[in-house]
């Protein structure tokens, strides 16, 4: 008896489920990657400063009157100087820090965490983080911005961001890229 749906000449090649299973793993983050992109703004302005309005005539239109009379310059008057509004001292003590590898340099948080130390912070966790950076990067729960913006004066970091997913939610992050 001869089998219908197999023909001697072509044998169909079927992929072993793991296979499958490393596309479809792959195809998710590739899509969770583009999210976090999409979602975080890459930080990329063009280079364009955000006072920036677009392109503008530079080009003068021609004056049919003869130069203009000058204008007497205004004396300035003294005015008020505002004082400033006293902002709070953020608290070192208030919030423990994490500090993790992103670089793949051994033993780069463990150095950064004593920095965090000497510095008057308390280290609550040192370790790796695994889903990538590109800048060293201080992160911040809810309502500890100014505790984060400290850390990140005292390291010498220029990026201060809300916490992401897989992140402490009540820890300042550190994630590193290089050593600052």
């Amino acid at each position: 008896m001869v089998d219908h749906r197999r023909t001697p000449s072509r044998r169909a090649y079927v992929l072993p489920g793991w296979v499958l299973s490393v596309v479809a793993a792959a195809c998710v983050l590739g899509v969770i990657g583009l999210a976090w992109v999409a979602l975080s703004g890459g930080g990329d302005d063009d280079g364009m400063p955000a006072s920036y309005g677009g392109p503008t005539d530079s080009t003068a239109s021609p004056s049919a009157s003869p130069t203009p009379t000058p204008t007497p310059t205004p004396t300035p008057t003294p005015s008020e100087t505002p004082t400033p509004t006293p902002t709070p001292e953020a608290d070192r003590s208030g919030i423990a820090v994490s500090v993790l590898n992103a670089s793949g340099t051994t033993g780069l948080a463990r150095q950064v965490a004593e920095r965090v130390e000497q510095a008057g912070w308390t280290v609550g966790a040192v370790g790796n983080w695994t889903t990538g950076s590109t800048a060293n990067t201080v992160h911040f729960p809810a309502g500890h911005e100014a505790e984060a913006r400290l850390l990140a004066k005292d390291l010498g970091i220029d990026a201060v961001l809300p916490s992401t997913n897989g992140m402490s939610t009540v820890r300042l992050t550190v994630v590193l890229h290089r050593l600052p």
